[in-house]
């Protein structure tokens, strides 16, 4: 499932499993409102999704470079190393 990596790092269960029924076409309903409401509730919670997924790229990039700098500070070569201000 395409949450696999969400459910081991917080233990939850993906948003789109309530979904997982419609999966297999015998379990879909015959009512087309009924499926137009389905689809309009699954293209939501995937716009939702998609807005946390780029905050969360955003951040990891912001954290992997503050990662570099502080990698660099500490085993960067002396020339590249940053210079503590004298005390």
């Amino acid at each position: 499932m395409l949450c696999l990596a969400h459910q081991a790092v917080n233990n939850r269960v993906c948003p789109l499993k309530k979904f997982d029924k419609f999966l297999d076409r015998s379990h879909l309903p015959d009512d087309v409102d009924l499926l137009k409401d389905l689809l309009i509730s699954a293209l939501e919670e995937l716009k939702e999704l998609t807005g946390k997924v780029e905050v969360l790229s955003e951040t990891i990039e912001y954290l992997n470079s503050q990662l570099s700098v502080l990698r660099r500070f500490q085993y960067g070569q002396r020339s590249e190393r940053f210079k503590k201000k004298h005390q």
